[in-house]
C-alpha cells in the first residue's frame, strides 16, 4: 500500500502526536490556572509565597503555551513546502520552541528549589532561635 503523502509517509502518525501535544497543553494550562485560583483566594499567604506562586504560574504557562505551540507547528507538516528556506525556518521553529520548553522547565525546576531551600533555612533560623529562647528561659528558671 503506498502512503499518501510520499513526504511524510506516518501521516496519521503524526497528526496523532500533534493532537496529544494539543491536549496535554490544554490539561496542563487548565491545571494551571487551577492553581493559580486556589492561590488568589487563599488566605493567610505571604506575600513572597505570592510572588513565587505568580512567577510560578506564568513560566509554567509560557512552557505549556509552547508545548500547544508546537503540536500546532507538527500538525502543519505537510502543509510546509520542501525547499531549503521554508523548511529550515520550519526546522529552526522546531528546534527554537522545544529549546524554549526545556529553558522554562529548567527555570522553573530552579527557581522551586531555591523557593524551597529559602523556607528550609528560614524554618531553620526559626527554630534555633526558639532553642535559644527556651535555653534561656530555662537558665533563668535555675
Amino acid at each position: 500500500m503506498q502512503p499518501t503523502n510520499p513526504r511524510c509517509p506516518n501521516v496519521l502518525a503524526t497528526n496523532i502526536f500533534a493532537l496529544l501535544l494539543l491536549g496535554l497543553s490544554g490539561l496542563l494550562i487548565n491545571s494551571h490556572r487551577r492553581a493559580r485560583e486556589r492561590v488568589k483566594f487563599a488566605s493567610g499567604l505571604e506575600d513572597h509565597a505570592r510572588r513565587f506562586a505568580n512567577s510560578q504560574y506564568y513560566r509554567r504557562m509560557m512552557a505549556s503555551g509552547l508545548i500547544g505551540l508546537l503540536g500546532i507547528a507538527i500538525a502543519i507538516h505537510p502543509l510546509v513546502p520542501i525547499r531549503p528556506v521554508p523548511f529550515t525556518i520550519y526546522l529552526c521553529t522546531l528546534f527554537l520552541a522545544c529549546a524554549l520548553i526545556i529553558f522554562f522547565a529548567v527555570l522553573d525546576a530552579f527557581a522551586t528549589r531555591l523557593y524551597y531551600q529559602r523556607l528550609r533555612c528560614n524554618q531553620q533560623t526559626a527554630q534555633i532561635k526558639l532553642a535559644r529562647e527556651l535555653k534561656d528561659f530555662q537558665d533563668h528558671l535555675e
